[in-house]
């Protein structure tokens, strides 16, 4: 909390210097000193019903009113960061690039709690206006993992490694190895092997891939295939052979070789 004081101190300077009236100079002083001594009590609730006050009559405590927010987040007081951004938003007539940035930080504050349902609309919504996308990209594919839709969790990594030209190669893979692991599970290989490809396509390094189709070849007695995969998984970082190891002795046992 006193570290949030002291920024949003240094913050509401620069905008007091910049203020055009007395009056104003004076409502800002008086409203934010007020808001702070019950922030450096730790009486948040107070604060914070001052900070909203201020989020509605002027745009000029937008930064420190966010930072704010997001220090209750990082704290794991997400009620009094959600409390504090929806102010923000609420504000009429409130310029287009605080709106989507107060946006993001109440996505970021839905995720926190727990509400995926929530955080998705929001970060769908920006990803759709263009804006802070791939900070909302990100956060999608986060929620996809946690909710284990990989189809659409694929979907929003392929547009981050677009939106970033980061390398999204790896988790790529890795929900396509996902998917094959759900039609196997519904007895699918068809469509297991053809997820393993894709995976395959993404990720040639995948270990994961190559031993799912080393055990599905292995489970219908095609040895040396399995064999095969095994080695491609060798090739692909020995390391994990100790994992394996006794599988793919088992299949040159079938072999007796």
């Amino acid at each position: 909390a006193l570290l949030a004081g002291v920024l949003m101190g240094l913050y509401l300077a620069l905008i007091l210097k910049k203020s055009n009236t007395k009056r104003k100079f004076e409502q800002l002083n008086h409203r934010y000193f007020k808001g702070l001594n019950y922030l450096l009590n730790d009486e948040s609730d107070k604060a914070i019903d001052v900070f909203i006050q201020l989020a509605e009559t002027s745009h000029e405590t937008f930064e420190p009113q966010l930072a704010l927010g997001n220090l209750y987040r990082r704290k794991g007081e997400v009620d009094r960061a959600i409390k504090l951004h929806q102010a923000l938003i609420a504000k009429a007539e409130l310029p287009e690039r605080y709106r989507t940035r107060a946006l993001l930080a109440i996505g970021k504050d839905y995720m926190s709690a727990g509400l995926l349902d929530r955080a998705e609309v929001l970060f769908s919504e920006l990803v759709e206006i263009e804006a802070h996308t791939p900070e909302a990209l990100h956060s999608l594919v986060e929620i996809y993992q946690q909710e284990q839709d990989w189809l659409q969790a694929i979907k929003s990594a392929v547009r981050y490694q677009s939106a970033t030209n980061r390398n999204m190669s790896r988790p790529i893979g890795h929900f396509y190895c996902e998917l094959a692991e759900v039609s196997m599970t519904q007895e699918d290989q068809v469509e297991a092997e053809k997820y393993l490809a894709s995976a395959l396509r993404v990720d040639k390094k995948s270990i994961r891939a190559h031993l799912i189709s080393a055990h599905i070849n292995q489970a219908n007695k095609k040895h040396q295939q399995a064999i095969d995969e095994y080695t491609l998984a060798i090739k692909a970082d020995s390391s994990y052979l100790p994992v394996f190891i006794d599988e793919m002795a088992a299949c040159y046992f079938a072999l007796k070789q």
